[in-house]
């Protein structure tokens, strides 16, 4: 199994030349005696071949090029170890000029690792407001008179020496996060994780051609102080069968609290058990440990947890059965991103923690296709592959086409091997160019629109908004939508909000457009935690619950074709669809004479229910009486349906906010015998 390894290293220089140029903006010099020779092999195969052969003077040699000095130095970083998350420090950040010197109008580069929220993440170092995060000042060291000034670039400085001469040994200091004016100092990413490492490059040349430093200092970032525990049980057990609950001590950011020592008080609520009343965690338990469960009877039980120290948490329904239900409801985050891309964290810590902390039954891993070259494309197919354990822990290959202009979509694939399609490279910079090399691969694989209804503001000449009629996806390769994420809502207009009024990327548009998605939800997550993780606005990530029969890839994924899914704003909702005995995501026929179907949905809440609705055609037609209850079963005929076919959901919503949705099924009504 990979280990975790430096954020932004692990896969070489490959990795590091290609985001030299993706997120450094850098220019890399290309060899002019190479280039030369390209193009008179490109001459010679030109000829024709019954051309007259003319001699004609050889060009004068080309002029050897000049050596190349740029990537030369190294830089120290103090302090780089025990950074507690989400907090301000002064760090000390000195660039040591390698052995050639530096140039006047050479430069370094250094630029903070992506990761969102933005307001969760590294300060931006900054040098015009004093008094601001990350507030950055310059100082040097030189054997000869220089003159060192700061320029402002996107999330990050670059250190120009503008007069003078640097020698080998010079020393070029940052303070990042300088105190002494006002500043409180420069913010700590909110993902605890090591090898954290920024992004450095030199131009010691002055000729505008960046290269990355070979080695790099990495940070370790580690977890703030315990404020909760977290239970996470399966929604589904027999009486007389064991099973694991998992519990973890998270801080504020979800981090796992991993130096937590203490003892932990469990009780049950409901059905008769046999469970422990205490559990210990040391150290060595890294913040998360699993106990032990057995029923002695039927019914819906759950857990609440408490320390000494008055931490506390509360865990999700497990619906208790006599026999084994046909399927099982599992519950996975299948769309999230490390620093490969644009989050924090590395592939192997990212399933590490949806296994080992969030507790999910299985996960995806959708770093972005323009972000990934080759070496990082294998890496996570390796290490997704390597976490996919069949019983306990399933994984999908996938990867996120980014497009601004045509919206996002998320690629998963069957198998342990896939191709990855970019936007960047037509004909794959459309979703008709893209589902047509999909479908030329041969590889089983689905994709999934999100945050279809676009993002605030725009982005790269566009808003990621899904047109369904432009490029209305073909069903047999998009079977779900993500109807919620950490970018809020897509259902509709009036669930979005104020900033997305007149989009036309909704969900329910699909729906009445007669496209058959299922709805689910996942997290998108930035910050290395899938199953948690808020937005840039204050959302938390969304789940995904399958109705699968087994917890193996290819149960999963058969699950997902089918469309037997649940989403919710993060919680373990429990939702059972069911339309004249057929379940969510099917289609069926009924009679032009045959009585209305017969609806019938049932919620077991995290909280006390506020809404429970069943919708025709993305209309609410009938609401239960759930009057603050934790669970509720809506029945209803539809009497007065309008035209032959139409599809049909239900969607929860809490007292907490927190909502979940099921469905649709279709029914095609008007067969004649």
């Amino acid at each position: 199994m990979d280990d975790d390894r430096d954020q932004h290293s692990a896969c070489g220089l490959a990795a590091v030349t290609r985001r030299d140029f993706l997120k450094l903006g850098a220019v890399v010099a290309v060899d002019s005696l190479l280039l030369g020779r390209l193009f008179a092999a490109a001459r010679v195969l030109a000829l024709p071949l019954d051309a007259t052969p003319t001699f004609t003077p050889a060009p004068p040699p080309s002029p050897t090029p000049l050596p190349n000095f740029d990537g030369e130095g190294r830089i120290t970083i103090e302090p780089n170890q025990g950074l507690v998350v989400m907090h301000h420090y002064t760090l000390r950040i000195t660039f040591i000029i390698g052995p050639h010197g530096m140039k006047a109008g050479g430069r370094f580069r250094f630029v903070i690792p992506p990761g969102l929220p933005a307001n969760a993440w590294w300060s931006p170092p900054q040098v015009n407001e004093p008094q601001g995060a990350g507030f950055t000042t310059v100082s040097w060291q030189s054997h000869a008179p220089a003159r060192v000034k700061l320029e402002q670039i996107s999330r990050g400085l670059h250190i120009l020496l503008a007069a003078g001469e640097l020698q080998a040994n010079d020393t070029i200091t940052l303070t990042y996060g300088d105190t002494r004016r006002g500043s409180p100092g420069a913010r700590v990413q909110r993902t605890a994780a090591a090898g954290v490492a920024f992004h450095v490059a030199s131009d010691v040349d002055g000729n505008d051609k960046f290269r990355l430093l070979s080695a790099v200092p990495t940070i370790t970032t580690v977890p703030g102080a315990p404020v909760e525990i977290y239970l996470a049980a399966p929604s589904q057990a027999r009486t007389g069968q064991p099973f694991t609950v998992r519990v973890a001590v998270l801080d504020f950011y979800r981090n796992a609290v991993s130096d937590f020592q203490g003892a932990i008080r469990l009780r049950s609520r409901g059905p008769q058990v046999t469970a422990p009343a205490t559990i210990t965690l040391t150290p060595a338990d890294g913040g998360s440990k699993t106990f032990s469960v057995t029923p002695r009877q039927a019914g819906v039980l759950s857990f609440d947890a408490q320390t000494a120290a008055a931490l506390a948490g509360a865990g999700n329904p497990t619906l208790i059965h006599d026999e084994k239900p046909a399927f099982t409801l599992l519950w996975g985050d299948i769309h999230g991103h490390t620093a490969r891309s644009d989050g924090g964290g590395v592939p192997a810590a990212y399933y590490r923690y949806a296994r080992d902390v969030a507790g999910l039954d299985f996960a995806a891993l959708t770093d972005h296709d323009d972000m990934l070259d080759d070496a990082e494309w294998a890496e996570s197919k390796r290490v997704t592959n390597s976490f996919d354990e069949p019983g306990r822990f399933s994984t999908l290959l996938a990867y996120e086409w980014t497009h601004w202009v045509h919206g996002h979509r998320c690629v998963y694939f069957a198998g342990d091997d896939a191709p990855i399609f970019r936007r960047t490279t037509p004909p794959t910079d459309t979703p008709a160019g893209l589902w047509a090399a999909l479908r030329r691969s041969g590889a089983a694989v689905m994709t999934i629109a999100h945050h279809t209804r676009g993002l605030r503001g725009a982005f790269n000449g566009g808003q990621a908004e899904i047109d369904w009629h432009a490029f209305p996806p073909p069903p047999d390769l998009e079977r779900l939508v993500e109807t919620y994420s950490i970018h809020g809502h897509c259902e509709n207009e009036e669930l979005a909000g104020p900033d997305f009024i007149g989009r036309k990327g909704f969900v329910q548009d699909a729906l009445r457009q007669g496209l058959h998605l299922g709805l689910m939800a996942s997290g998108d997550d930035h910050s290395g935690h899938p199953g948690f993780g808020p937005g840039a606005h204050g959302e938390p990530a969304g789940l995904l619950g399958v109705l699968a029969r087994a917890n193996t890839r290819a149960a999963i994924w058969e699950a997902l074709q089918s469309r037997r899914v649940i989403g919710t704003t993060g919680p373990r909702i429990v939702l059972d669809f069911q339309a004249d005995g057929h379940g969510v995501g099917e289609e069926f026929d009924i009679l032009a004479t045959a009585p209305s179907p017969r609806f019938v949905a049932r919620a077991w809440g995290t909280a006390p229910l506020a809404r429970f609705e069943l919708l025709r055609d993305a209309v609410t037609i009938h609401e239960a009486a759930v009057e603050g209850a934790l669970s509720a079963v809506l029945e209803a005929a539809d009497d007065e349906p309008t035209g032959s076919a139409h599809s049909y959901y239900v969607r929860l919503t809490q007292i907490d906010g927190h909502m979940a949705w099921a469905g649709p099924i279709w029914v095609r009504r008007g067969i004649r015998l």
